[in-house]
């Protein structure tokens, strides 16, 4: 079971490499620790101003053309919405949908990513990061 779970991590690294993404580069762009944004997250989410945080996935789910992924550093933990629609990864060769389909079906509980975009709050008072990019800066295997 556990070689199972392994050889699955190895398949979508390979999918990752070879669609041109590099899931272990050697430089971040983390701009804000987590506890930062949630700590200034009114005065941030009115300023519209661009954030970017890296930490590791605690939780994913998937809802269609959207995506949802908890992501925790040192700090503190945030949720992180990943559209469709206005995304793009870094490092990758595809763009916009493409990317975010390769990287929704290849992220895994425990990867780390870097993500980048402006803060909101959801519906149900969720303060919550919209990714306009982001990476798989670490895969877990």
């Amino acid at each position: 079971m556990l070689d199972d779970l392994i050889k699955e991590r190895l398949n979508k690294k390979k999918k990752l490499e070879d669609a041109g993404y590099n899931v272990y580069p050697s430089k971040i762009e983390r701009k804000n620790l987590i506890s930062e944004l949630l700590e200034n997250f009114s005065d941030l989410a009115k300023s519209k101003k661009k954030v970017a945080i890296a930490g590791r996935v605690m939780g994913f789910r998937k809802h269609g053309a959207i995506s949802f992924a908890d992501l925790k550093d040192e700090s503190a933990q945030i949720q992180v919405l990943l559209k469709k629609d206005n995304f793009s990864a870094k490092g990758g060769s595809a763009s916009g949908g493409k990317d975010y389909i390769l990287l929704r079906e290849n992220i895994d509980i425990g990867d780390f990513l870097e993500v980048s975009g402006k803060l909101f709050l959801t519906k149900a008072k969720e303060k919550t990061l919209e990714a306009k990019t982001a990476r798989i800066i670490t895969k877990s295997i």
